[in-house]
């Protein structure tokens, strides 16, 4: 049997991407006010205060506190965003098994593709203003030494509004400072959407960044070596079309009716 699944979010970009994007592909009930006790419900960063469901999961997405309501109601299921939240969130919860993953799908539906005859000439950053404000101003310097443009993109309010970021930049690159735990909640959804559009990605090699794409970005540990891997991409043709091609394969994975197949398995009893 079927079950239906109604998806409950807030007006969050995670409730955007995770409930109004994701809904018509599943299909899914959004926020519905009535009707939906024989559903699977999924509260998408957040924790309802009553309980008249078939099914309930709550989708951690990187809010730790969504942990502390799963430990209290035991018969209530989870999702993670990233394999590497599937593990932290099963070791938190001492061992329980009911936690799917579904990580989030990129921002491409459109499956547009950079021109790649066009000059590598533009680096970008597309992420929270205080996570990478702090290294803004050497990153910035260190790649117009080596004549890069530079494109800081932190307002972001919709999809579109990430599409054209991508749809302007040649290399993305991941630098960031977050805290301890919820590092353990990221997901490499950065990676998914440079890679959608064949835009190679130079980072740190953030856990969950490791963990579901492996060797198909420039791993770096320094800032000095993310602007030489920025180098070697912009002077090397054939360095820049074999991380283009893989992590544009990679990220096919991430396209939104393979994410929606996850949530529909949700439904089956």
């Amino acid at each position: 049997m079927n079950h239906q699944i109604s998806i409950f979010k807030r007006k969050t970009m995670s409730g955007y991407i995770r409930g109004e994007q994701i809904a018509p592909y599943i299909p899914a009930k959004l926020s519905p006010q009535e009707g939906f006790e024989d559903d699977v419900c999924i509260f998408v960063k957040w924790t309802p205060a009553i309980k008249k469901w078939w099914k309930l999961y709550i989708d951690v997405i990187d809010k730790h506190q969504c942990l502390k309501y799963l430990k209290r109601n035991p018969e209530c299921g989870a999702v993670a965003i990233s394999r590497t939240a599937v593990d932290f969130i099963k070791e938190e919860l001492g061992g329980r098994n009911e936690v799917a993953y579904i990580p989030q799908q990129h921002c491409n539906i459109e499956r547009l593709k950079r021109d790649k005859g066009r000059e590598v000439k533009v680096v970008g950053f597309c992420g929270e203003f205080h996570t990478f404000q702090p290294f803004e101003d050497e990153i910035r310097r260190k790649l117009k030494g080596i004549g890069m443009e530079f494109d800081f993109y932190h307002s972001y309010r919709s999809r579109q509004d990430i599409v054209n970021f991508y749809k302007r930049i040649d290399v993305q690159i991941v630098w960031r400072l977050e805290p301890g735990y919820i590092k353990m909640l990221k997901n490499p959804l950065k990676l998914s959407n440079a890679g959608s559009f064949g835009i190679p990605t130079v980072a740190y090699p953030e856990q969950n960044f490791v963990a579901e794409y492996g060797d198909t970005f420039m791993q770096v540990k320094s800032i000095d070596e993310m602007v030489m891997g920025v180098e070697a991409l912009k002077r090397n043709p054939t360095l820049y079309s074999q991380y283009s091609l893989a992590v544009e394969r990679k990220a096919e994975e991430y396209y939104i009716t393979n994410i929606s197949k996850l949530y529909q398995q949700l439904g089956e009893e």
